[in-house]
């Protein structure tokens, strides 16, 4: 990653990110047991696990769209504030000139704002 500011997550994704934790676990214990499974028990297992498998890869996609789309979410929020920022600077400078330079359109336009100056 290059240093980009990560944006808060909200509690529903931390919570599904936990499930999908817990769900690796059982994922991980399953493969263990198929280990030591008996014969009879290993296909069960076996099927099981790979269910699990599309399960877990199912979910860590939407995870990982979610999380980007927040991420992207924010970045752009954040990009907004700044251009908002920077056009009430700009509109005040011009403002100011304008106070100066032709203050007959200055007031009729802060009387057309309704803004008494």
């Amino acid at each position: 990653m290059t240093g980009r500011k990560e944006y808060e997550m909200s509690d529903s994704y931390k919570q599904a990110l936990k499930h999908l934790l817990e769900r690796i676990e059982t994922r991980d214990w399953i493969a263990e047991k198929i280990k030591t499974a008996s014969p009879s028990r290993r296909p069960n297992l076996v099927k099981q696990l790979a269910e699990l498998d599309r399960s877990i890869d199912k979910f860590e996609q939407a995870l990982a769209e979610e999380y980007e789309l927040t991420q992207r979410k924010g970045r752009l929020e954040e990009e907004y504030e700044a251009q908002m920022e920077e056009l009430d600077k700009t509109c005040d400078a011009i403002l100011e000139d304008m106070k100066e330079k032709a203050p007959e359109l200055y007031q009729k336009i802060m009387a057309d704002l309704g803004e008494d100056e």
